[in-house]
């Protein structure tokens, strides 16, 4: 007699199989392919079977415009304007470049995939723009994939939902980063104005020089030191706050308010509200429900 656990197994495989084809089948009637991704070592460089890369020269370029799904992004310093991207075969990215703005799509396409990982290479688009570029227009829409950029001037907007971004070496007027759930971490970053958002990803930030800060966050730490800042405003529900500015502590006014936890500001120890004014037109601006916050202009 077949006992009671081999039966449960085998029931449960029945249903599996049936489910897997449907999905399979509206994957496939989405528009969506199915394939085997099986990866190898070939003289000690990975190598996936079913993916391209490419290297695209293009003309100069002012602005860029990216809506990408699931791909980790590169913006960097190069020699020349160019998109190199890895992909699956059939998904690489729409590339046009009409001399003003370059404008980079991912496909929308459902891959179903039998994937036995492991062995592959990420997958990512990486953009080179050239030293004497003038500081280039962004508009980046990112869902799950990483956003990095180094040494590239940049004033624009970026928005990732569950993706980090890394920002490094880099000016501009205007830089509007928002991120649902991945982290946003930034060196010598120097702009106009910075505006930072998100939702439960922790922000840490070292040497911005801004002359306008705002910060909204929800749940996730903040972090801005060996900075230097003119109007700060920072709005948080749950988290800690830490700022560490160049100057002095008169510098500016102050106004900090916390429902729960401790603030220090320039060695002085309150709870719930702190303010201090200092006739500067300078100002640092801080509400957090929950959380503790140290500020340090030295």
């Amino acid at each position: 007699m077949m006992n009671k656990t081999v039966k449960i197994i085998l029931i449960v495989a029945a249903c599996m199989i049936p489910a897997g084809a449907i999905i399979a089948g509206i994957g496939i009637a989405s528009g969506g392919r199915a394939g085997w991704n099986l990866g190898f070592s070939e003289n000690g460089t990975s190598v996936n079977a079913g993916h391209v890369e490419e290297t695209v020269e293009l003309d100069d370029f002012e602005n860029m415009e990216l809506e990408i799904s699931t791909m980790d992004v590169t913006i960097k310093r190069g020699d020349s304007y160019s998109v190199s991207y890895r992909t699956r075969k059939g998904d690489e990215p729409v590339i046009e470049n009409d001399g003003l703005t370059l404008k980079i799509r991912q496909p929308n396409k459902i891959f179903v995939m039998f994937d036995f990982g492991g062995f592959g290479v990420d997958d990512g688009y990486t953009i080179t723009v050239p030293e004497e570029a003038v500081p280039i227009g962004i508009d980046a829409s990112i869902s799950t994939g990483d956003l990095t950029v180094d040494r590239v001037n940049l004033s624009g907007r970026i928005k990732t939902s569950s993706g980090d971004i890394m920002i490094s070496d880099t000016e501009g007027e205007m830089l509007e980063i928002e991120s649902s759930t991945g982290d946003i971490n930034g060196d010598k970053i120097k702009v106009g104005a910075l505006s930072i958002g998100s939702s439960t990803g922790d922000i840490n930030i070292l040497r911005l020089f801004a002359q306008d800060f705002t910060s909204h966050t929800s749940t996730g730490d903040l972090n801005i030191n060996n900075s230097e800042l003119g109007k700060a405003s920072i709005d948080t529900s749950t988290g800690d706050i830490e700022l560490s500015l160049n100057g002095s502590p008169d510098d500016y006014s102050y106004i900090v308010d916390t429902s729960t936890g401790d603030i220090h500001v320039n060695g002085e120890h309150t709870e719930k509200h702190y303010e201090k004014e200092n006739g500067s037109k300078e100002s640092i601006s801080i509400h957090t429900s929950t959380g503790d916050v140290d500020v340090t202009v030295k």
